[in-house]
């Protein structure tokens, strides 16, 4: 009983930091919400997790040790593409000097965490990148560029965790109309909007356009239904017409499963947890319960425990 005392002891004090200071995804980033979530207060909506707490922004992503999100080795998806019709006319991007090529100024985006969109323009040979909004008709200015090429970015997988047409959000930003007439395409729009931002866990599709949260626009931690607006059966929530609440994973290939990825315009039961979550969270419980054995092997028989540290697998 006491060797099995000391290796729970072992495996409680294991550090999350990997030996480069890159912060790794935690274990209880793979819940899913539970059916009472979100609460009326904080601490109802925290209960509703496994783990009695709303996952934080980065909970699946390797962060810096300032939190700062890093580059996903699991690679990017292009979620629209002026090579398939897109317009690729946006708004809100910034010029990245010293780039003269299109394809040098993709790949700078796909390295780039922080780039949902990249945008070449022949004429002025520019290259821009950003989160990029008004890319369907340029707010009404597109005589005003020639894009060669666009393209919307995806970086890493997302996880749908819940639907979120039942009641309006409070502070998302807002993005307007962007549905040219059709509100299917703006729903697919909005999606691919928040799918492609990094900062962004929720999006909805109101009757007055597109919110999603951004860097800027961040919801409350945890989500309370206090600070919804609308809740319920409300007029306002009547007009949503679709709305997610997502996470955004990134596990480095060739360490762990892909988390199963919530396909763009997929009506996904976002109630139910995949088999698959289960599976990747059991090899990472898995991994920690080997380096708990080691760990416990390298105890100090004085009292005092070496604490080990997980080496660093490429996140």
């Amino acid at each position: 009983m006491m060797l099995l005392h000391r290796l729970v002891l072992s495996l409680a004090s294991l550090p999350l930091t990997f030996v480069s200071g890159v912060v790794a995804p935690s274990t209880f980033a793979f819940e899913a919400p539970g059916p009472t979530w979100p609460a009326a207060t904080a601490d109802l909506s925290d209960a509703a997790w496994a783990s009695k707490a709303q996952p934080p922004l980065f909970a699946a992503w390797p962060s810096d040790a300032g939190g700062k999100p890093l580059p996903c080795a699991a690679g990017t998806t292009v979620l629209k593409d002026t090579a398939t019709d897109w317009p690729g006319l946006c708004l809100g991007l910034k010029k990245v000097t010293g780039i003269e090529d299109a394809d040098v100024c993709r790949k700078s985006c796909v390295v780039n965490v922080g780039c949902s969109v990249w945008q070449y323009i022949a004429v002025v040979d520019g290259c821009y990148q950003g989160i990029g909004h008004n890319c369907l008709t340029r707010d009404g200015g597109q005589e005003d560029i020639v894009v060669q090429a666009a393209q919307r970015l995806q970086h890493g997988d997302v996880r749908l965790l819940r639907g979120m047409a039942d009641f309006s959000i409070d502070r998302l930003r807002s993005l307007g109309v962007q549905n040219e007439g059709n509100t299917t395409t703006g729903i697919a729009h909005c999606r691919a909007s928040c799918y492609s931002d990094i900062y962004c866990q929720y999006w909805q599709y109101r009757g007055d356009g597109c919110w999603v949260e951004d860097q800027q626009h961040q919801a409350e931690l945890p989500l309370t239904t206090a600070t919804a607006l609308g809740f319920a059966m409300t007029s306002s929530a009547s007009t949503i017409s679709a709305g997610e609440y997502i996470q955004h994973v990134c596990m480095a290939a060739g360490t762990a499963p892909r988390v199963a990825v919530a396909a763009l315009g997929s009506g996904a039961d976002s109630s139910k947890f995949s088999p698959t979550h289960f599976i990747v969270a059991g090899g990472i419980l898995a991994v920690l319960g080997f380096g708990g054995i080691l760990a416990y092997l390298l105890l100090d028989w004085g009292g005092r425990v070496r604490s080990p540290v997980l080496r660093n697998t490429g996140l």
